[in-house]
């Protein structure tokens, strides 16, 4: 990546060969319609500007797909409903796993196996919120987020306030 100068104004030139998904026009700039990544995963069906669609090449799905109104929607398919693409993270929701869970204090731990619960997380707040009798703020602390990333990566921290409604 270079630099050039363009009337007073310092523009970022890239030095390497362009990709060979990308098309370019007659000035040799890339064509945004086709430098997605969505369109690796997708077929486009009309050319017709007015009413542009695009399938999605594993199951089947059309969509919108306008020049000018980007493809977010086509890339939020692929990442998160097509159940056919071939590159998607396959997690059974009820698959166990193991883990250690203490007894009693000072006890040796025994060797468990649990699913991961949304409920189970929250509930476990709301007793450490009671038991400690800490401010429903604790939630929106980056150290309390912080470690609940560490402990449950999948757990989506929930506001004070529906802290508060699940307690009260």
């Amino acid at each position: 990546m270079t630099s050039q100068f363009d009337k007073g104004k310092r523009v970022a030139v890239d030095s390497a060969p362009p990709s060979s998904k990308s098309s370019s026009n007659a000035e040799g700039t890339p064509n945004k319609s086709t430098t997605s990544e969505a369109w690796e995963h997708f077929i486009q069906l009309s050319s017709d500007p007015l009413h542009p669609r695009s399938k999605c090449r594993y199951c089947g799905k059309e969509y919108k797909c306008g020049f000018n109104k980007g493809t977010s929607n086509l890339l939020g398919h692929i990442r998160e409903r097509c159940l056919k693409y071939p590159g998607r993270a396959r997690v059974d929701k009820k698959q166990k796993t193991l883990s250690y869970q203490p007894v009693k204090i000072g006890e040796s731990c025994s060797l468990v196996s649990t699913t991961y619960s949304v409920e189970a997380c929250r509930e476990a707040i709301d007793k450490f919120i009671i038991k400690d009798e800490m401010s429903f703020r604790v939630v929106e602390g980056e150290g309390f987020r912080e470690m609940l990333r560490v402990f449950e990566n999948r757990f989506k921290v929930p506001s004070r306030t529906t802290i508060a409604r699940d307690i009260l």
